[in-house]
């Protein structure tokens, strides 16, 4: 029951959830993957991160000077040491998905496999002005010691004030939907190596 929990911990929406902050402290670099990453040309910089429990660990990096009260674009890379299988951390994210859906009915979602990885595609609201389309990638790192389950996620938000605005959204998800899913599958980052 104890890795379900941080396994709740791993998967939630990023939707009103995000921890970016605009403290003026630099956030640490707790996987040791770099303060940058290239997605679809943009680079993002790690603007957050946080390390709550030995277990688990969440960076959040967005395009320079992006608002990190009003971002659009991130990219998340979270981390858990635990014995959990990337079908696991899918199928628990997509009970949550399931539940959600049913106060807030536009939300969406369609699943990829490669492999032992699994991406999942979903569209999710608030259900007022927020939208979001997120690619969340599930995956294990291996090493002679350690097993991580790792979330890489590319997020794209907007505040959508009238019915007007959700046709250009759902425009950016058709045009851009199979390019950023063969680049999130295709991502290498390098071989997390947690520290304190």
């Amino acid at each position: 029951m104890r890795i379900l929990r941080s396994l709740l911990l791993l998967v939630p929406g990023i939707l009103l959830l995000s921890f970016v902050s605009g403290d003026e402290k630099p956030a640490k670099d707790y996987l040791n993957i770099g303060r940058k990453i290239t997605f679809s040309t943009k680079e993002y910089h790690l603007a957050w991160s946080s390390h709550p429990s030995k277990e688990y660990y969440k960076q959040e990096y967005l395009p320079e000077g992006s608002d990190p009260e009003n971002y659009h674009d991130m990219i998340m890379v979270e981390a858990i040491h635990a014995a959990i299988s990337p079908e696991d951390a899918l199928r628990v994210k997509i009970a949550e998905l399931q539940e959600l859906k049913k106060t807030i009915p536009m939300i969406n979602w369609n699943v990829y496999s490669k492999d032992d990885e699994r991406i999942l595609d979903f569209v999710i609201s608030d259900g007022g002005a927020i939208y979001e389309w997120n690619l969340y990638r599930y995956y294990k790192q291996f090493d002679e010691k350690d097993s991580y389950l790792l979330l890489c996620a590319y997020s794209y938000k907007d505040n959508l004030m009238a019915n007007d605005d959700l046709k250009p959204f759902f425009e950016r998800i058709s045009v851009n939907r199979d390019n950023y899913i063969t680049e999130l599958g295709n991502t290498k980052l390098p071989s997390i190596s947690p520290r304190k």
